[in-house]
């Protein structure tokens, strides 16, 4: 997989699952900041479709993240 960040050598993102109807997946990124980059993705056109990014439902507390809204 290529690096979201191309002047990093690691991938930020540490595990991803999709599901099998391809509607929705869970992506666990190395740390908040780059988490907090990944919501800025949120309504982003890929391929005719508007990706709808946020925080798990079970979500709790900041861990350090700043409030993006989502």
């Amino acid at each position: 997989m290529a690096s979201f960040y191309p002047d990093q050598k690691e991938d930020p993102i540490i595990s991803s699952w999709i599901s099998s109807d391809g509607h929705y997946a869970f992506v666990e990124f190395r740390s908040a900041e780059e988490a907090n980059k990944g919501l800025q993705l949120d309504k982003m056109n890929i391929m005719g479709q508007t990706l709808k990014v946020g925080r798990p439902k079970t979500f709790q507390g900041n861990f350090g993240m700043m409030d993006t809204g989502a």
